[in-house]
């Protein structure tokens, strides 16, 4: 089974990030989530959506 990490900015509905692989450990995520707010600056707020 494949996963996808997703990451889209809710206002412009840019994607930000996609990652895929069979796994996605927490460590993985935590990479890709320091790598956009090294790229992008930290936002003032987040915003989380659960499905």
């Amino acid at each position: 089974m494949v996963r996808i990490l997703g990451a889209v900015d809710a206002y412009t509905r840019e994607c930000l990030a996609l990652e895929a692989d069979t796994s996605q450990g927490s460590a993985r995520v935590t990479r890709v989530l320091e790598s956009l707010i090294a790229e992008r600056c930290r936002p003032e707020k987040y915003a989380r959506t659960t499905y």
